[in-house]
């Protein structure tokens, strides 16, 4: 069976596809996750935001110029609307350890699949939300 075929047997299962030929992602699109409630998890970039304990903080400022432009703008200075007609974001991650992540096996592992190994299918999986709304109500620290 293939990798895309093991990790989504399951909800080709519970989806009535049992035929080899018929475990393609597209399928499983169809039969499943096209009439799926959708829920993403995913952290906003920001500061301030989760993050690995002991990394230091995420850095978000203007993206500045690695060399000059004649006319436009000199190496070091940043980009602005005012200057340029753009806003451009610049990101310093000290780690890789922050916001909504997937670790793959390599991250454990060095022989490990890495993320460019996964197919996009590793991350689909069935979700059960628990409501836990009314305790945290009652108590912050639930």
């Amino acid at each position: 069976m293939s990798l895309l075929g093991l990790l989504c047997a399951p909800m080709l299962r519970a989806a009535n596809v049992t035929r080899a030929e018929d475990r393609t992602l597209w399928t499983l699109y169809q039969q499943s996750l096209q009439s799926a409630r959708y829920i993403d998890l995913t952290h906003a970039f920001a500061p301030g935001q989760p993050r690995g304990v002991g990394f230091a903080e995420l850095k978000v400022s203007a993206a500045r110029a690695d060399v000059s432009l004649p006319g436009l703008i000199t190496k070091g200075a940043p980009f602005t609307y005012q200057q340029h007609g753009v806003g451009i974001t610049a990101y310093e991650f000290p780690t890789d350890q922050v916001g909504t992540q997937l670790d793959p096996p390599a991250h454990w592992n060095a022989y490990g699949a890495t993320i460019s190994d996964l197919p996009p299918t590793f991350a689909i999986r069935p979700l059960v939300v628990i409501n836990i709304a009314p305790q945290v109500a009652a108590d912050p620290g639930y």
